[in-house]
């Protein structure tokens, strides 16, 4: 059994690797490879049985997923990597917690997460062509037109930043509207829509990326977000409640790691998106 000391330092040379990769992804769904060499460089790790403890225990943590292969020398092995959404949250908290996010001027954004919640256990590529191939120039459009960003996606989830709470709600109402005329160039056998969820909080923008743990909220709350409907948070609420034809019903509140604060959450009721 492994002593506690070995953990701990298996687990640290993980939070540099993981590091590495983050800074080193030109986007959130690409790959990077490395050779076990430059991973010993990265880590501090001593030999090849460290970086491959090393590498397992970012995979048990579900933080990547990753491919290898070598020709001779074990330090000539190639390894591909790819962080996962969790890896995704890991990484924010990691960046959070460092000198990189303190010495960047903060701002207040509007995070919108739009993600599938009818695909579990089916290919997420689907939201990738429904999405890309047919609604990209539009959704775009739609999205710049009320002066947003689109920033990353992960397959099945997208991530959206705002400047404006009305904004964000009244282009997440049009994209809703949008999708739900889509179904018929999905799956025969699966209708698919698409929750939303926007929340607002001090962010930090770093290589176009946005960090902040109101980032991490936001992808944890898009779970209350129902099938074809929008949910947001009493921050957003209280800037959109007195837009006409705006409605909306309290949720209650939700505990979430890395906030102060509950968050109270709303779901709108009206235009109705939703679907039983």
């Amino acid at each position: 059994m492994k002593s506690e000391n070995t953990m701990r330092v298996t687990k640290s040379r993980a939070d540099l690797l993981l590091r590495e990769l983050g800074s080193s992804l030109p986007d959130v769904s690409a790959t990077v490879e490395y050779t076990a060499e430059e991973i010993m460089e990265i880590t501090g790790a001593h030999d090849w049985k460290s970086v491959r403890e090393t590498i397992a225990q970012m995979w048990v943590e579900n933080l990547i997923s990753f491919s290898s292969w070598r020709k001779g020398h074990y330090s000539l092995e190639r390894i591909k990597f790819k962080i996962t959404l969790d890896g995704w949250y890991k990484y924010n908290d990691l960046i959070e917690e460092n000198d990189d996010l303190l010495n960047n001027e903060k701002s207040d954004s509007i995070i919108a997460i739009v993600s599938s919640v009818a695909c579990e256990g089916l290919n997420p590529a689907e939201f990738d062509r429904m999405l890309f191939q047919h609604e990209d120039d539009l959704i775009e459009d739609l999205i710049s037109s009320y002066r947003g960003e689109w920033r990353n996606d992960f397959g099945h989830i997208a991530m959206l930043t705002f400047d404006r709470a009305r904004d964000a709600v009244e282009c997440c109402i049009n994209i809703q509207q949008r999708l739900s005329k889509s179904h018929w160039r999905l799956s025969k056998n699966y209708t698919y829509r698409f929750g939303i969820t926007i929340h607002m909080g001090s962010t930090v923008e770093i290589d176009g990326n946005m960090f902040g743990s109101v980032v991490s909220a936001a992808f944890q709350l898009r779970e209350l977000a129902p099938r074809g409907g929008i949910v947001f948070s009493e921050e957003i609420y209280k800037r959109v409640n007195k837009l006409e034809g705006v409605e909306a019903e309290g949720l209650g509140e939700y505990d979430l790691p890395k906030l102060k604060n509950n968050v109270e959450m709303y779901v709108l009721t009206s235009p109705d998106l939703s679907e039983d």
